[in-house]
């Protein structure tokens, strides 16, 4: 994650189906909203389904923050994922 410096806001997304079929177009994909939101002190990503109608293969996220970067994180996410921040700072 490259948070702003200051205040701000930042929302991306990743969509994910299982890469071979044309499942996608019957629905079959999930959508993985990303929002960041940074202060002056602290940090929260919020992380939310957009569209739901692929199992991920993973339950588990490892969120990276630059070098350097010593604001608090905390992490929201939906039922069946979590997060954890693997320390680069």
């Amino acid at each position: 994650l490259y948070p702003h410096k200051g205040k701000g806001q930042r929302t991306s997304y990743l969509v994910e189906d299982d890469g071979l079929s044309l499942g996608y177009q019957r629905g079959e994909y999930t959508e993985l909203y990303f929002t960041l939101t940074s202060t002056t002190q602290n940090l929260h990503l919020e992380i939310c389904y957009g569209h739901n109608g692929y199992r991920l293969p993973y339950q588990k996220l490892e969120v990276i923050l630059p070098p350097g970067e010593s604001r608090p994180l905390q992490i929201t996410c939906p039922d069946g994922l979590t997060a954890s921040v693997q320390d680069a700072r």
